[in-house]
This record gives C-alpha cells, structure tokens and sequence, in this order.
C-alpha cells in the first residue's frame, strides 16, 4: 500500500462508483440521524448517494459524492480558496478542506483527498430546527470521517 502526500495510505473508491450508497453502513448512517432510503444518483462531478432527512422540515440531509473528473485535493482549494467559508484541515489525518458560498450555518461541503487522485465531497444542509444549526461544517465533516472509516475497513 502506498501512502499519499499526508503519509496516510492512499484509499480508493473504485468498488463504490457502481454502489455509492453502499460507503455507508446502516449504522453509521443511523448514527448521522433519520433519513428515507438513500438514494444513489450522479452528479456531474462523479456518482453520489444522497440521505434525504425522514422529515425535511427538521431533519438534516446529506450526500456523499465520489468525485472522477479528475479533481485532486490541491484542485478543490484552489476553486475554494474565495469562498466565504474555506478552511484546510486534515480529516483522519487525511487532507481536507470545508467550504460554503455562504455562510456556512445551513450548508458546507468537505472534500477529502484519498490519493494523489482521488478525491470524496461529504455535503450536508442543516435545517434551522436542527441542534447542529450553525455547525454546517462540524456534520459534514462527521459525515467525512465515518466515509474514511468504512474506506479504511476495505
């Protein structure tokens, strides 16, 4: 196993890109909150699996993305860096960056680079109801550790 930039063991995606709800298990999707059946789709950075809130009105939702148009995780500061919200950081010891247009209350993004070439987006919409509103980041950042810990159990 080779290791990436950061020193942690470069990780792929590859087995999820036909499945990408199956990153999750059921208790780790559980323990993120109530939600309908996830629903695979593709997005046009790469396949996804969204998490729809039980109940939209109160519920947060989230989406985990496998991004294969090439990004890398230099790529994504890069095209986050004036973003009002964008903040490097290491997820699991793995290179990351959290990012939101706005103000990071109800939304954020965080993307995490598992090799030289790939990179994973854990998305996430809080609802004001939400205990977690205004902590956007802290929830997509949750949903991006528990993503490195099923790639890491492969």
């Amino acid at each position: 196993m080779t290791s990436s930039a950061s020193g942690s063991p470069q990780l792929s995606f590859d087995e999820f890109l036909s499945k990408p709800c199956d990153i999750l298990t059921t208790e780790q999707v559980a323990s993120l909150g109530s939600f309908k059946a996830p629903k695979p789709e593709d997005d046009s950075t790469g396949p996804s699996c969204r998490l729809s809130g039980a109940d939209t009105a109160v519920d947060p939702s989230y989406e985990v993305t496998f991004m294969t148009e090439g990004n890398t995780i230099e790529s994504v500061r890069e095209n986050t860096g004036s973003y009002a919200i964008s903040e490097e950081k290491e997820i699991d010891s793995y290179p990351a960056v959290s990012f939101d247009s706005t103000d990071g209350l109800r939304n954020c993004s965080t993307a995490v680079g598992i090799s030289d070439d790939q990179v994973f987006l854990a998305q996430t919409n809080i609802n004001k109801s939400d205990p977690n509103y205004g902590k956007a980041c802290v929830s997509s950042e949750k949903l991006a550790s528990l993503v490195l810990e099923s790639l890491n159990s492969r």
